[in-house]
């Protein structure tokens, strides 16, 4: 610009300006600016002159000038009046509340916006809900803030096509119509107190479950506040008939878990946690191969797995055998969380308690069990030696009788018994001396 015509125009606007102000330079409204906590805000002022640098700074004291520092964005652009000086504060707080100025450089020429940010705070929520085909459900969402919005929206997406559904849309017109707030077998309602916005939806569907919902809550063109997804899953996809196992140390344990559900299975994670909640990994499987994470896993963890397609519905069954199980396993949750191609997840645990040993010990050191088996086997010994010295006798009778028979049939044969050679022996006693005897009678 000529200097001349700088000249000419600075002390024509110094006449005006004493009549309207500091602001003439700048082009009026955009006084006020509002926006929510986390929401970007962009300030612009209008000027009505052309290759003027300027300055910006927070009117706080001492005032924060702005232009060096980094988290803010700066930038000029040409208008057919003057041109454009562009603030950008990105995810804006409460604490960026307060009055920015925008001064001409060289001249007391400014003008002020008024910020204000409000803050809001999305309640924690579940992510995704269990559901049975046929029941009515409300999906709510709850936050806290004093902001009054524009408009409410809530919307589904499916995970299979990515194609998008609005289930209702409240404005400032129809949030107290209920027949407009209703679009089939969904409604959209504000709840009673104010800070949520419940969806109903009757006679959930399989194809129901297919789909990500959210919300976008509309305060101002440029911002706005969203959440989601949030899942409907089937009920119990995943479950144990054995909640509870009890078994003894050194025994082999079956773990066996069941889940049925839409979508197939591409990751198992294995857990298992304390009294004390800490959680230690055990294992995982994914894209068909099973990686022990344990110690000693690879030698005392095995894993199986079946799965079938029955009625659209995928059935499968997981089975993690436990070898040789310790004393440092027992007392735990063993967790199965499943995940889903379609990203849903799903876990059962199941208690695994020590039963009490068979035998408790007495005092010498010896459990009931280990004297019982001594007791046994001192019997059995005693039995054993009964049967040896009873086969012994037999034994020894048999073969007395072998001997005595012998030497009966070297004696006297075996036709004549002892009376009989009581009698005989007596005659011939006394034959043999009569016939010793008469000789010396003749004699």
């Amino acid at each position: 610009m000529n200097p001349y015509t700088l000249l000419t125009f600075l002390l024509y606007s110094h006449v005006i300006a004493g009549v309207q102000g500091s602001t003439w330079w700048f082009k009026p409204g955009n006084d006020e600016y509002s926006s929510l906590s986390g929401c970007n805000i962009e300030l612009i002022w209008n000027i009505l002159i052309k290759d003027h640098t300027t300055t910006i700074a927070k009117t706080t004291t001492p005032e924060h000038k702005l232009n060096d520092d980094e988290r803010y964005v700066i930038y000029s652009s040409e208008s057919e009046q003057g041109q454009d000086i562009s603030l950008i504060i990105p995810h804006a707080t409460v604490n960026d509340s307060g009055v920015y100025r925008c001064t001409v450089d060289y001249t007391p020429r400014h003008k002020d916006i008024n910020v204000n940010v409000t803050d809001f705070i999305w309640m924690p929520d579940k992510t995704s809900i269990e559901v049975q085909e046929g029941e009515d459900i409300n999906l709510e969402w709850k936050y806290v803030t004093r902001a009054t919005f524009k408009s409410i929206l809530v919307y589904r997406i499916s995970y299979e096509d990515s194609r998008k559904q609005y289930l209702g849309n409240l404005t400032a017109d129809n949030m107290d119509n209920q027949e407009q707030r209703r679009v089939g077998r969904f409604s959209v309602t504000v709840n009673k107190d104010g800070d949520g916005v419940v969806l109903t939806l009757r006679k959930v569907t399989e194809e129901d479950v297919k789909y990500n919902y959210f919300i976008e809550l509309v305060y101002s063109d440029t911002c706005l506040m969203k959440s989601g997804p949030t899942f409907l899953n089937k009920e119990s996809k995943v479950y144990s008939r054995t909640p509870v196992i009890k078994s003894r140390r050194q025994e082999d344990i079956n773990f066996v878990w069941y889940y049925e559900y839409i979508s197939p299975v591409i990751t198992i994670l294995f857990t298992r946690r304390t009294p004390g909640n800490e959680i230690d990994k055990i294992g995982y499987w994914h894209d068909g191969e099973f990686e022990p994470q344990m110690a000693d896993g690879e030698s005392r963890l095995k894993f199986n797995q079946t799965e079938g397609n029955v009625t659209n519905v995928i059935k499968g069954q997981i089975t993690l055998t436990l070898l040789a199980a310790s004393m440092e396993d027992f007392n735990y949750d063993y967790i199965c969380r499943i995940i889903f191609r379609d990203k849903q997840e799903s876990s059962w645990n199941i208690l695994l308690e020590e039963k009490a040993p068979l035998f408790v010990k007495d005092g010498s050191g010896l459990s009931t069990g280990e004297v019982a088996g001594i007791a046994v086997s001192v019997v059995v010994g005693i039995v054993i030696l009964v049967v040896i010295l009873l086969i012994l006798v037999i034994v020894l009778s048999r073969r007395s009788e072998f001997v005595r028979q012998k030497i009966q049939s070297y004696t006297g044969g075996n036709n004549i018994d002892k009376e009989n050679q009581a009698e005989i022996n007596p005659l011939r006693g006394s034959n043999i001396k009569s016939e010793d005897e008469a000789p010396v009678e003749e004699v």
